[in-house]
């Protein structure tokens, strides 16, 4: 992940720590304006507090599971299972000779 694309270039050579700690100002896109509006809308002063707001995970569960949602379980156990097994694994032939069941 590039953090300067998601976090103020003030912020650039914060550690994570520190990111955690700081404003929401400090990520791209917020602003003074939109962190003093979190401070009074929701009570959050930290980049920390943002991420364990209840209406952020919800959000983002919401997403997740709405991504997940066409797909049937079949297609998943599909897309499981090429993970596990790419399609362009060579597959094993036996060209031995063929003895017939008795």
């Amino acid at each position: 992940m590039n953090i300067g694309s998601i976090v103020d270039n003030a912020y650039l050579n914060k550690t994570f720590l520190e990111l955690a700690e700081a404003s929401p100002s400090a990520l791209r896109g917020v602003g003074a304006a939109k962190a003093r509006a979190l401070r009074q809308l929701f009570n959050v002063s930290t980049v920390r507090q943002l991420a364990e707001l209840n209406v952020v995970k919800w959000a983002a569960a919401i997403t997740a599971l709405a991504d997940a949602e066409g797909s049937t379980a079949e297609q998943q156990l599909d897309e499981a299972v090429e993970l596990t097994f790419p399609a362009s694994d060579p597959i094993a032939v036996d060209t031995g000779p063929h003895t017939p069941p008795h």
